[in-house]
């Protein structure tokens, strides 16, 4: 195997290694929310797969990624006002999802009265949000169809 091939293969062999290691460290989080009884044990495994994957990068690597993400943060903040002028109901979507989740933990903790609350305004976000989509469905979807004309039949007789 030539040198260039190898040393390809590692480096391709090290991006799944810290992809898997970042996946974990994400679970890990996740389980500390979900678990609060168990944080101490979620904290130390954080630490110990934010360390791995910083040594395993080195700074270099940790320089590239975090320049990668601070471009695709600019890149989604500078199209962020176009999305929402075209989709208005997405910030009550988002919302709705975020609380249902948020439901869902305080039920696995046993806070059965705040999930219930949570849920009816979780509800609420999520009316507001498809009503305000459809009403940008309907100011939007008509310059769509003016561009792209439907087959309502007016084009068969045009060609006769």
């Amino acid at each position: 195997m030539s040198e260039e091939r190898r040393k390809t293969l590692k480096e391709r062999l090290k991006r799944v290694d810290v992809g898997i290691a970042f996946v974990l460290l994400i679970v890990e989080v996740v389980m500390a929310v979900l678990f609060p009884w168990q944080a101490w044990l979620c904290v130390l495994l954080i630490i110990l797969w934010a360390s791995y994957i910083a040594l395993r990068l080195g700074p270099e690597g940790l320089k590239q990624v975090g320049e990668r993400f601070v471009s695709l943060l600019r890149s989604a903040v500078s199209r962020a006002p176009g999305y929402l002028k075209e989709n208005p109901g997405a910030p009550f979507i988002i919302a709705f999802q975020a609380m249902l989740i948020t439901c869902a933990i305080m039920m696995a903790q046993g806070g059965e009265e705040m999930a219930n609350e949570l849920a009816i305004y979780a509800f609420y976000s999520l009316v507001a949000g498809v009503i305000l989509q459809f009403m940008a469905f309907l100011k939007y979807g008509g310059e769509n169809e003016e561009r792209h004309p439907s087959g309502s039949g007016d084009e068969g007789e045009e060609a006769k």
